[in-house]
């Protein structure tokens, strides 16, 4: 029994090894690439409120003549992570491929430290080892240098740098992963107290992340409060309401003037809970949206009905639209 285990293990890493290596042609590529400008093209609102169509098709050029005869999926797959990125949308994006997010997961391994990144240059924000100081500022990892480094935020979708900052300063680990792969150890070459030093440092097995609560609020003095609210998905409505309630009636109560919310953690969700904190602090009437905008196509429509209709409402799916 222990050797039919332990073959199935060996013949499970040959076939990640494997597929990891696995080409396409570079007309399979090019085809891959004009597929989903197309559908992008269709099934987008605006597909170019934020680069102009002359610069997408260039950096699409770019990629196809970038290819040789083939690549592979892996290599692919980070490529055009980064061509849909620059679409700069919150919610249009290409992921990486299923291979590496499974060598990932496999691996179940992370970084002994968190960063910060500001001014164009990574800090250690806190480390596990004693190798690594806060503020240590890092000049390469394995060789690849800060700027490179950096520009792993191509991977991480949104419009806004900052935010893509944050999120790879929150999830370096699995970006610098997804851009480079890693082994067990890394070595890291850091500035500290203008002396550059060559560390090398052990990954750790990745614990389960603790989730933050999705809101929370807190009085920091006297005269001000903090409201944090993470998350607009996955909230209970009638929960979410009391929160709100109690938390300005204890403002209301004890007079505070100043209230910072913070939603620099926040990934999005449902923006109805986001409308509903507006009574709370606005007397005035207001008026949330004016109009709403939306475009439909065969291709979405067909991926809905796919999705989310069941087999017995077709004949009613053609009166929806």
């Amino acid at each position: 029994m222990k050797q039919i285990i332990i073959l199935s293990v060996i013949i499970l890493g040959i076939y990640s090894n494997c597929y990891s290596q696995k080409k396409i042609s570079k007309s399979d590529a090019i085809e891959d690439i004009d597929f989903f400008l197309n559908k992008a093209e269709q099934i987008h609102p605006n597909l170019y409120f934020n680069i102009l169509k002359e610069e997408l098709d260039s950096n699409a050029s770019n990629l196809k003549e970038q290819i040789d005869d083939s690549i592979s999926i892996d290599d692919f797959s980070r490529k055009m992570t980064v061509l849909a990125n620059l679409i700069g949308d919150g919610h249009t994006n290409i992921y990486v491929s299923k291979n590496l997010r499974y060598r990932y997961k496999k691996e179940n391994t992370h970084l002994p430290f968190n960063i910060k990144i500001s001014d164009k240059k990574i800090y250690i924000l806190n480390s596990q080892t004693p190798k690594l100081l806060s503020n240590d500022i890092i000049l390469s990892i394995n060789n690849i240098p800060t700027h490179d480094l950096l520009n792993l935020n191509k991977m991480v979708i949104g419009d806004i740098q900052s935010q893509k900052n944050r999120k790879l300063s929150r999830y370096f680990s699995y970006y610098l992963f997804m851009g480079y792969g890693f082994s067990d150890s890394l070595n890291i070459t850091i500035l500290r107290a203008g002396t550059q030093k060559n560390i090398s440092v052990n990954l750790l097995k990745a614990k389960k992340r603790k989730e933050n609560k999705k809101y929370t609020f807190e009085f920091l003095n006297d005269t001000s409060g903090l409201l944090t609210i993470n998350t607009f998905s996955g909230i209970n409505k009638r929960e979410y309401l009391n929160f709100l309630d109690n938390t300005f009636k204890s403002i209301h109560q004890k007079k505070i003037n100043s209230l910072i919310i913070d939603l620099s953690q926040n990934g999005g969700g449902n923006s109805y809970y986001g409308e509903l904190i507006f009574p709370y602090i606005n007397v005035e009437k207001y008026r949330y949206n004016q109009k709403y905008f939306i475009k439909t196509s065969k291709p979405e429509k067909k991926y809905i009905r796919k999705r989310f209709i069941k087999w017995y409402y077709y004949p009613l799916y053609p009166f929806a639209y």
